[in-house]
Protein backbone atom coordinates (compact mmCIF):
# COMPACT_ATOMS: atom_id res chain seq x y z
CA UNK A 1 0.00 0.00 0.00
CA UNK A 2 2.88 2.37 0.88
CA UNK A 3 4.64 1.77 -2.45
CA UNK A 4 1.41 2.28 -4.43
CA UNK A 5 0.75 5.56 -2.59
CA UNK A 6 4.31 6.73 -3.24
CA UNK A 7 4.03 5.85 -6.95
CA UNK A 8 0.75 7.76 -7.23
CA UNK A 9 2.25 10.86 -5.60
CA UNK A 10 5.36 10.63 -7.79
CA UNK A 11 3.23 10.30 -10.90
CA UNK A 12 1.12 13.32 -10.01
CA UNK A 13 4.29 15.34 -9.28
CA UNK A 14 5.83 14.46 -12.66
CA UNK A 15 2.59 15.34 -14.45
CA UNK A 16 2.46 18.70 -12.64
CA UNK A 17 6.05 19.50 -13.64
CA UNK A 18 5.35 18.60 -17.27
CA UNK A 19 2.28 20.87 -17.33
CA UNK A 20 4.28 23.68 -15.72
CA UNK A 21 7.09 23.32 -18.25
CA UNK A 22 4.63 23.37 -21.14
CA UNK A 23 2.90 26.49 -19.80
CA UNK A 24 6.12 28.43 -19.20
CA UNK A 25 7.73 27.14 -22.42
CA UNK A 26 11.03 28.88 -21.79
CA UNK A 27 14.71 28.03 -21.61
CA UNK A 28 17.71 30.01 -20.39
CA UNK A 29 20.62 30.57 -22.77
CA UNK A 30 23.61 32.94 -22.74
CA UNK A 31 22.15 35.18 -20.03
CA UNK A 32 18.75 35.74 -21.62
CA UNK A 33 15.51 33.83 -21.67
CA UNK A 34 14.13 32.37 -24.88
CA UNK A 35 10.36 31.92 -24.80
CA UNK A 36 9.63 29.31 -27.44
CA UNK A 37 6.69 29.91 -29.82
CA UNK A 38 3.47 29.58 -27.89
CA UNK A 39 1.88 32.94 -28.64
CA UNK A 40 -1.88 32.88 -28.36
CA UNK A 41 -4.64 35.42 -28.87
CA UNK A 42 -5.30 37.68 -25.87
CA UNK A 43 -2.03 36.60 -24.24
CA UNK A 44 -0.78 39.02 -21.58
CA UNK A 45 2.89 38.46 -20.85
CA UNK A 46 2.80 39.82 -17.32
CA UNK A 47 0.10 40.08 -14.67
CA UNK A 48 -1.54 43.50 -14.69
CA UNK A 49 -2.84 45.40 -11.67
CA UNK A 50 -6.37 46.56 -11.03
CA UNK A 51 -6.75 49.82 -12.94
CA UNK A 52 -6.87 52.98 -10.88
CA UNK A 53 -7.96 55.74 -13.22
CA UNK A 54 -5.36 58.41 -12.54
CA UNK A 55 -4.54 61.59 -14.44
CA UNK A 56 -4.57 61.18 -18.19
CA UNK A 57 -6.07 57.70 -18.24
CA UNK A 58 -6.85 56.39 -21.73
CA UNK A 59 -7.41 52.99 -23.28
CA UNK A 60 -6.20 52.24 -26.82
CA UNK A 61 -6.22 49.61 -29.52
CA UNK A 62 -2.89 49.70 -31.35
CA UNK A 63 -2.00 48.12 -34.71
CA UNK A 64 1.77 48.15 -35.19
CA UNK A 65 3.19 46.95 -38.51
CA UNK A 66 6.74 46.56 -39.83
CA UNK A 67 7.21 45.80 -43.54
CA UNK A 68 10.61 44.40 -44.52
CA UNK A 69 12.32 41.73 -46.64
CA UNK A 70 15.12 41.23 -44.10
CA UNK A 71 16.08 37.63 -43.37
CA UNK A 72 16.09 38.32 -39.62
CA UNK A 73 13.87 40.71 -37.69
CA UNK A 74 13.86 41.77 -34.03
CA UNK A 75 11.01 43.92 -32.69
CA UNK A 76 11.19 45.29 -29.12
CA UNK A 77 7.99 44.13 -27.46
CA UNK A 78 5.76 46.62 -25.63
CA UNK A 79 5.23 45.09 -22.19
CA UNK A 80 3.97 45.76 -18.69
CA UNK A 81 6.63 46.83 -16.19
CA UNK A 82 5.52 48.39 -12.91
CA UNK A 83 2.14 50.05 -13.54
CA UNK A 84 3.65 53.54 -13.79
CA UNK A 85 2.34 55.13 -16.96
CA UNK A 86 1.61 51.86 -18.71
CA UNK A 87 -1.21 50.32 -16.66
CA UNK A 88 -1.95 47.16 -18.63
CA UNK A 89 -1.30 45.51 -21.99
CA UNK A 90 -2.72 42.49 -23.79
CA UNK A 91 -1.96 41.15 -27.25
CA UNK A 92 -4.79 40.37 -29.65
CA UNK A 93 -2.60 39.33 -32.58
CA UNK A 94 1.07 38.60 -33.21
CA UNK A 95 1.68 37.56 -36.78
CA UNK A 96 3.33 35.71 -38.28
CA UNK A 97 4.05 33.58 -35.24
CA UNK A 98 7.49 34.55 -33.88
CA UNK A 99 10.28 32.04 -33.85
CA UNK A 100 10.88 33.12 -30.27
CA UNK A 101 10.32 35.80 -27.66
CA UNK A 102 13.61 36.84 -26.08
CA UNK A 103 13.87 38.35 -22.60
CA UNK A 104 17.08 40.17 -21.78
CA UNK A 105 18.52 40.32 -18.24
CA UNK A 106 16.91 43.66 -17.33
CA UNK A 107 13.49 42.54 -18.58
CA UNK A 108 13.43 43.96 -22.11
CA UNK A 109 11.64 41.59 -24.49
CA UNK A 110 11.95 41.18 -28.26
CA UNK A 111 9.99 39.21 -30.81
CA UNK A 112 12.27 37.42 -33.26
CA UNK A 113 11.48 36.19 -36.78
CA UNK A 114 13.42 34.69 -39.69
CA UNK A 115 12.45 35.06 -43.35
CA UNK A 116 14.62 33.28 -45.92
CA UNK A 117 12.21 33.75 -48.83
CA UNK A 118 13.65 37.07 -49.96
CA UNK A 119 10.11 38.45 -50.20
CA UNK A 120 8.69 41.39 -48.27
CA UNK A 121 6.79 40.31 -45.18
CA UNK A 122 4.54 42.33 -42.86
CA UNK A 123 5.03 41.76 -39.13
CA UNK A 124 1.96 42.80 -37.18
CA UNK A 125 1.27 43.38 -33.48
CA UNK A 126 -2.28 44.24 -32.40
CA UNK A 127 -2.74 45.06 -28.74
CA UNK A 128 -4.95 46.76 -26.21
CA UNK A 129 -3.22 49.06 -23.81
CA UNK A 130 -4.13 51.34 -20.90
CA UNK A 131 -1.97 54.38 -20.20
CA UNK A 132 -1.78 57.31 -17.80
CA UNK A 133 0.58 60.24 -17.40
CA UNK A 134 3.62 59.98 -15.11
CA UNK A 135 3.70 61.93 -11.83
CA UNK A 136 6.43 61.33 -9.23
CA UNK A 137 5.74 64.43 -7.10
CA UNK A 138 4.48 62.31 -4.19
CA UNK A 139 8.09 61.31 -3.49
CA UNK A 140 9.16 64.88 -2.73
CA UNK A 141 8.60 64.77 1.02
CA UNK A 142 9.76 61.19 1.62
CA UNK A 143 12.82 60.64 3.79
CA UNK A 144 14.50 57.72 2.06
CA UNK A 145 16.65 55.10 3.78
CA UNK A 146 20.22 54.71 2.57
CA UNK A 147 20.81 52.55 -0.49
CA UNK A 148 21.86 48.95 0.05
CA UNK A 149 24.99 48.90 -2.09
CA UNK A 150 25.10 45.10 -2.05
CA UNK A 151 21.76 44.75 -3.84
CA UNK A 152 21.75 43.76 -7.50
CA UNK A 153 19.57 46.69 -8.48
CA UNK A 154 22.14 49.10 -7.02
CA UNK A 155 25.23 47.44 -8.47
CA UNK A 156 23.68 46.97 -11.91
CA UNK A 157 22.48 50.57 -12.25
CA UNK A 158 25.46 52.49 -10.85
CA UNK A 159 28.04 51.03 -13.25
CA UNK A 160 30.04 53.02 -15.77
CA UNK A 161 30.14 52.07 -19.45
CA UNK A 162 31.12 53.39 -22.88
CA UNK A 163 28.19 55.82 -23.17
CA UNK A 164 27.66 56.52 -19.48
CA UNK A 165 30.99 57.51 -17.97
CA UNK A 166 29.77 57.57 -14.39
CA UNK A 167 33.33 57.03 -13.11
CA UNK A 168 34.55 60.23 -14.78
CA UNK A 169 35.96 62.72 -12.28
CA UNK A 170 34.65 65.52 -14.50
CA UNK A 171 31.09 64.21 -14.38
CA UNK A 172 31.29 63.53 -10.64
CA UNK A 173 32.70 67.00 -9.91
CA UNK A 174 29.97 68.69 -11.94
CA UNK A 175 27.25 66.61 -10.25
CA UNK A 176 28.58 67.53 -6.79
CA UNK A 177 28.68 71.19 -7.74
CA UNK A 178 25.06 71.04 -8.91
CA UNK A 179 23.63 69.31 -5.82
CA UNK A 180 25.64 71.26 -3.22
CA UNK A 181 24.77 70.09 0.30
CA UNK A 182 21.53 68.32 -0.68
CA UNK A 183 21.38 64.72 0.63
CA UNK A 184 17.89 63.60 -0.44
CA UNK A 185 18.28 61.55 -3.68
CA UNK A 186 14.96 62.76 -5.09
CA UNK A 187 15.92 66.39 -4.62
CA UNK A 188 19.42 65.70 -5.94
CA UNK A 189 17.87 64.26 -9.10
CA UNK A 190 15.62 67.31 -9.38
CA UNK A 191 18.54 69.73 -9.07
CA UNK A 192 20.48 67.90 -11.78
CA UNK A 193 17.41 67.87 -14.04
CA UNK A 194 17.02 71.64 -13.57
CA UNK A 195 20.67 72.24 -14.42
CA UNK A 196 20.37 70.15 -17.58
CA UNK A 197 17.17 71.93 -18.60
CA UNK A 198 18.97 75.26 -18.28
CA UNK A 199 22.31 74.27 -19.82
CA UNK A 200 21.98 71.32 -22.24
CA UNK A 201 20.25 72.17 -25.52
CA UNK A 202 18.97 69.83 -28.23
CA UNK A 203 21.71 68.94 -30.70
CA UNK A 204 22.05 65.63 -32.58
CA UNK A 205 25.56 64.18 -32.59
CA UNK A 206 27.74 62.12 -30.25
CA UNK A 207 25.63 60.57 -27.53
CA UNK A 208 28.06 59.57 -24.81
CA UNK A 209 27.72 61.50 -21.56
CA UNK A 210 31.09 63.30 -21.69
CA UNK A 211 30.57 64.47 -25.29
CA UNK A 212 27.13 65.85 -24.41
CA UNK A 213 28.58 67.62 -21.37
CA UNK A 214 31.46 69.14 -23.35
CA UNK A 215 29.35 70.52 -26.20
CA UNK A 216 26.41 71.31 -23.88
CA UNK A 217 24.04 69.59 -26.31
CA UNK A 218 22.55 66.23 -27.25
CA UNK A 219 19.50 64.47 -28.64
CA UNK A 220 17.10 62.57 -26.38
CA UNK A 221 19.48 59.62 -26.01
CA UNK A 222 22.50 61.83 -25.38
CA UNK A 223 20.67 63.80 -22.70
CA UNK A 224 19.54 60.54 -21.11
CA UNK A 225 23.12 59.26 -21.00
CA UNK A 226 24.40 62.42 -19.33
CA UNK A 227 21.57 62.48 -16.78
CA UNK A 228 22.14 58.82 -15.91
CA UNK A 229 25.90 59.39 -15.63
CA UNK A 230 25.37 62.33 -13.26
CA UNK A 231 23.07 60.30 -11.02
CA UNK A 232 25.22 57.17 -11.03
CA UNK A 233 28.33 59.19 -10.22
CA UNK A 234 26.78 60.28 -6.90
CA UNK A 235 25.38 56.83 -6.08
CA UNK A 236 21.81 57.02 -7.40
CA UNK A 237 20.83 53.98 -9.50
CA UNK A 238 19.51 55.09 -12.90
CA UNK A 239 18.86 53.61 -16.35
CA UNK A 240 17.42 54.49 -19.72
CA UNK A 241 13.81 53.97 -20.78
CA UNK A 242 12.81 53.84 -24.46
CA UNK A 243 9.56 53.56 -26.33
CA UNK A 244 6.93 54.96 -28.65
CA UNK A 245 5.13 58.29 -28.29
CA UNK A 246 3.47 60.96 -30.43
CA UNK A 247 5.61 64.15 -30.34
CA UNK A 248 3.58 67.27 -29.63
CA UNK A 249 0.54 65.32 -28.45
CA UNK A 250 -0.49 64.21 -24.97
CA UNK A 251 -2.31 61.20 -26.43
CA UNK A 252 -1.10 58.63 -28.94
CA UNK A 253 -1.78 59.42 -32.59
CA UNK A 254 -1.64 57.27 -35.73
CA UNK A 255 1.45 57.78 -37.84
CA UNK A 256 4.32 56.22 -39.78
CA UNK A 257 8.08 56.18 -39.21
CA UNK A 258 8.98 55.89 -42.87
CA UNK A 259 8.81 57.84 -45.07
CA UNK A 260 7.18 60.75 -43.17
CA UNK A 261 8.13 60.18 -39.49
CA UNK A 262 4.69 61.15 -38.19
CA UNK A 263 5.12 58.73 -35.25
CA UNK A 264 7.87 59.04 -32.67
CA UNK A 265 10.41 56.94 -30.82
CA UNK A 266 11.98 58.40 -27.70
CA UNK A 267 14.57 57.77 -24.97
CA UNK A 268 14.21 59.06 -21.40
CA UNK A 269 15.27 57.83 -17.94
CA UNK A 270 14.27 56.54 -14.55
CA UNK A 271 16.08 56.50 -11.22
CA UNK A 272 15.60 54.25 -8.22
CA UNK A 273 14.53 55.39 -4.75
CA UNK A 274 14.59 53.04 -1.72
CA UNK A 275 11.09 52.06 -0.51
CA UNK A 276 9.57 53.87 -3.51
CA UNK A 277 10.80 52.15 -6.66
CA UNK A 278 11.61 53.54 -10.08
CA UNK A 279 10.77 57.15 -10.89
CA UNK A 280 10.54 58.10 -14.57
CA UNK A 281 12.02 61.45 -15.59
CA UNK A 282 12.59 62.99 -19.03
CA UNK A 283 15.88 64.95 -19.19
CA UNK A 284 14.70 66.47 -22.46
CA UNK A 285 11.73 68.12 -20.77
CA UNK A 286 11.66 71.27 -18.65
CA UNK A 287 9.33 69.54 -16.16
CA UNK A 288 10.84 67.16 -13.61
CA UNK A 289 7.91 65.63 -11.72
CA UNK A 290 5.51 64.95 -14.58
CA UNK A 291 5.43 63.44 -18.06
CA UNK A 292 2.09 64.60 -19.40
CA UNK A 293 1.90 62.38 -22.45
CA UNK A 294 1.26 58.71 -23.15
CA UNK A 295 4.27 56.51 -23.82
CA UNK A 296 4.56 52.81 -24.66
CA UNK A 297 7.74 51.41 -23.09
CA UNK A 298 9.78 48.99 -25.23
CA UNK A 299 13.01 48.73 -23.22
CA UNK A 300 14.73 49.56 -19.96
CA UNK A 301 18.45 49.40 -19.25
CA UNK A 302 21.70 50.82 -20.56
CA UNK A 303 23.62 47.64 -21.40
CA UNK A 304 21.06 45.48 -23.18
CA UNK A 305 22.58 42.25 -24.52
CA UNK A 306 20.05 40.62 -26.83
CA UNK A 307 22.15 37.73 -28.17
CA UNK A 308 20.58 35.36 -30.71
CA UNK A 309 22.75 36.81 -33.48
CA UNK A 310 21.65 40.39 -32.81
CA UNK A 311 23.74 42.78 -34.97
CA UNK A 312 25.03 44.82 -31.99
CA UNK A 313 26.67 43.24 -28.95
CA UNK A 314 25.33 45.77 -26.44
CA UNK A 315 22.81 48.60 -26.87
CA UNK A 316 21.82 51.43 -24.53
CA UNK A 317 18.14 51.33 -25.50
CA UNK A 318 15.74 49.55 -27.88
CA UNK A 319 12.77 51.17 -29.55
CA UNK A 320 13.02 50.77 -33.34
CA UNK A 321 12.82 47.29 -34.90
CA UNK A 322 16.12 45.80 -36.12
CA UNK A 323 17.07 43.78 -39.20
CA UNK A 324 20.20 41.72 -39.77
CA UNK A 325 22.48 44.77 -39.77
CA UNK A 326 20.91 47.79 -38.04
CA UNK A 327 17.74 49.61 -37.00
CA UNK A 328 14.95 49.48 -39.57
CA UNK A 329 14.56 53.12 -40.57
CA UNK A 330 14.06 53.16 -44.35
CA UNK A 331 11.29 50.60 -44.69
CA UNK A 332 7.60 51.08 -43.85
CA UNK A 333 6.65 51.13 -40.16
CA UNK A 334 2.99 51.92 -39.43
CA UNK A 335 1.37 52.79 -36.11
CA UNK A 336 -2.45 52.91 -36.17
CA UNK A 337 -4.26 54.10 -33.06
CA UNK A 338 -7.90 53.73 -32.02
CA UNK A 339 -9.14 55.32 -28.80
CA UNK A 340 -11.40 53.03 -26.76
CA UNK A 341 -14.08 54.83 -24.76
Amino acid sequence: MGKRKFSLIAGISILFLLILAMSVNAVIANGYTIFLPMIVKDKTFDPTPTITQTVGYQKYKIEYEIETSSSRVWVPAPRFWDGKGLQSISYLEISPEPLSLLREESGTELFYWENNSGNVRIYRLILKIELTYIDISSAYRIIFPVYNEDEYIYKKNTESDENIQANSSEIYSMAKTIIGDEKNPYRQAKLIHKWMSDNIHYEPGDRDALSVLHKRGGDCAGKAHLYIAFLRSIGIPARSVAGIHSPGSSILQSGVWFPDKTMGYHVWTEFYLPDYGWAQVDPGSSTFEKINEHRIITSKGTDIKVGHGFPIDTVSWLHLPYNTHHQIENEPIRFNVTLIQ
